[in-house]
């Protein structure tokens, strides 16, 4: 693991095996989404759809929807 936030309710984690993982507290898993680069930062925005924002080791900037791990934008 390299990374983890605190969303809400919700624990979000990132590592080396490029996996962004919502975790329920509890710590049930509840979605694990595949990003294509391993995960070196996270946070969590809130704008009309919370999104989990990860930097990459590829330099790339994702958002992710929280609730369906859906990929927004790519930069």
């Amino acid at each position: 693991m390299t990374s983890l936030v605190l969303a809400g309710n919700r624990f979000i984690s990132g590592g080396l095996d490029s996996l962004i993982c919502v975790w329920k507290k509890g710590f049930e898993l509840e979605r694990v989404i595949k990003n294509t680069t391993l995960v070196c930062t996270l946070n969590i925005i809130n704008l009309t759809v919370p999104r989990i924002v990860s930097g990459g080791k590829d330099g790339k900037i994702r958002e992710f929807d929280l609730f369906t791990g859906d990929l927004i934008n790519n930069y």
